[in-house]
């Protein structure tokens, strides 16, 4: 499951179930925000592992809203 960080960080982002944003604009808005390389990378492999997003063609989907679900 990803842990609670992780989602914020996705929540700030990708708010709603079917959001979409390329992988390059979502890490340049954790970026505009403060978040280093690590925690924009992070972020995404733990939504992803966890299944509260999905990455396909360079593009981020919000496929869930919570990792539990």
């Amino acid at each position: 499951m990803a842990n609670v960080h992780t989602v914020d960080l996705v929540n700030r982002i990708l708010p709603n179930v079917g959001d979409k944003i390329s992988v390059e604009d979502y890490r340049a808005k954790l970026e505009e925000l403060g978040y280093d390389t690590r925690h924009q990378v992070g972020s995404l492999g733990g939504a992803s592992n966890s299944g509260v997003i999905e990455i396909k063609d360079g593009v981020v989907t919000r496929i869930k809203k919570y990792a539990d679900q």
